[in-house]
C-alpha cells in the first residue's frame, strides 16, 4: 500500500493529542524537512495548502514552520495574511511574525 505525503501528514495531524500546541507539530515537520530525501516535494505543497485551509489549527501549524519558504512573493504573503486575519483575528501576531510582514 502506498501512502502519499498528504495522507501521511493529515493522518499524523488527525491523531495529535487534543491539547498539543500547533508549534510542537510544526517543529516535527521542520525536522522532517531534513530527514526526507526531497524537502521541496509534497511536504511543502501540503503545508502551503494548510495556510489557506479552513482549519485554524492547520493554519497555526503552517505559520509556525520555520524550515521552508511557504510563500514566494510579498503580494502572496500579504494576501494570505489578510485572508487568515479576516478569518481568525487572533492569528494576526503569528502572521506578522511568520510571514515577515
Amino acid at each position: 500500500m502506498s501512502l502519499t505525503m498528504d495522507a501521511a501528514i493529515d493522518s499524523l495531524f488527525g491523531h495529535l493529542a487534543p491539547h498539543t500546541p500547533p508549534e510542537f507539530f510544526a517543529e516535527i515537520l521542520d525536522d522532517m524537512i531534513w530527514l526526507i530525501d526531497d524537502p521541496e516535494m509534497d511536504l511543502q505543497r501540503v503545508v502551503r495548502g494548510w495556510i489557506s485551509a479552513n482549519h485554524v489549527k492547520k493554519a497555526q501549524v503552517a505559520l509556525s514552520i520555520r524550515g521552508m519558504a511557504l510563500l514566494e512573493s510579498d503580494a502572496e504573503r500579504h494576501a494570505i495574511a489578510e485572508q487568515i486575519v479576516r478569518r481568525w483575528p487572533e492569528l494576526e501576531p503569528l502572521c506578522r511574525t511568520s510571514l515577515q510582514l
